[in-house]
């Protein structure tokens, strides 16, 4: 039986694979930014302007919808590969999660960290299972994990990741109070609003729905992303590509998820557009497979990468 190659030789031709890429014009980020704040406009003028009853919950599912998708496009500004210039990708994306009580700028610090140290390291801000020798079964039912815990649980970790790891991370002295600013000033203009409109109730119950469903959704891709994967490697690329689960979906699924589905080779090469991402997964696999290394941890679609979750 043929021998695996030595890790040099497989990584030297994988980072061939990342530099013979295409050049992509991103302005497909800021047409997909676009329709979904004009989404979000359209459900929250449904759900705050209209009487009926089934009117109002089809805004606020568009809202939630919205809200989820626009969270997700965030992480690709983590990696400034949304819009440009940065500090437009920066602004929008503090302007979408601070309603939503979300720390933008303190997880863009965390989510760099969790790049570093994903697979390898118990600090991982991001980690979704303990690391060997203690790995062990999922602890908790999906449902509990991504429904219960959903949005809240997630801010909660983030939070009290920002404030462990400010010693890490230096820039997180700055960004948390930065973040914890405009999360109050924003929650203290709309709820100061719906006071004043008599709509406290009706915001209060928007707020919680979106926060439930978005977070639910959140929980879930992370689990689906890093459950079970913890694979060291001598190269840091291969760790990451063995430590990350590829769904494979459409070029318009993946669109929408801003890349997320094809999240090994995107661990591996943070900096590749997400519209690149497909391709690049099909070179890394070929590669692979030429220098006799198992394939990629990947899943048909999502709803079997949940079942291999259970």
């Amino acid at each position: 039986m043929a021998q695996p190659s030595p890790e040099r030789i497989v990584l030297a031709e994988l980072n061939r694979c990342r530099r013979e890429l295409p050049a992509i014009d991103r302005g497909g980020g800021a047409l997909r930014i676009t329709t979904l704040l004009s989404s979000l406009s359209a459900g929250a003028a449904l759900y705050w302007g209209t009487e009926a009853l089934w009117m109002r919950v089809t805004g606020l599912a568009v809202l939630s919808a919205s809200e989820a998708l626009l969270l997700i496009a965030t992480h690709e500004a983590c990696h400034g590969t949304l819009l440009k210039p940065a500090w437009l990708e920066q602004l929008l994306s503090a302007a979408v999660s601070w309603p939503m009580a979300w720390p933008y700028l303190s997880y863009r610090r965390l989510h760099q960290l969790h790049h570093r140290w994903n697979g390898r390291d118990l600090r991982d801000p991001e980690r979704v299972n303990p690391l060997p020798p203690a790995q062990q079964p999922m602890p908790l039912p999906i449902w509990r994990t991504a429904v219960l815990e959903a949005g809240l649980g997630l801010m909660l970790k983030t939070y009290r990741a920002g404030w462990d790891l400010r010693d890490a991370c230096p820039q997180l002295r700055r960004t948390m109070p930065l973040d914890a600013a405009g999360v109050i000033g924003l929650q203290a203009l709309f709820i100061g609003i719906s006071l004043w409109q008599g709509a406290l109730l009706e915001y209060l119950i928007s707020w919680i729905v979106v926060e439930r469903t978005t977070g639910a959704l959140l929980q879930l891709r992370g689990l689906i992303e890093h459950w079970g994967l913890v694979q060291p490697k001598d190269s840091a690329v291969l760790e990451q590509l063995y430590c990350s689960r590829t769904i494979k979906v459409g070029p318009w699924w993946n669109g929408v998820l801003g890349g997320l589905p094809y999240h090994a080779a995107h661990h591996a090469y943070p900096s590749v557009p997400s519209a690149l991402l497909p391709q690049l997964t099909e070179e890394i696999e070929r590669t692979l497979s030429r220098h006799q290394y198992p394939p990629l941890p990947a899943s048909s679609s999502y709803w079997q990468a949940i079942r291999e979750l259970r």
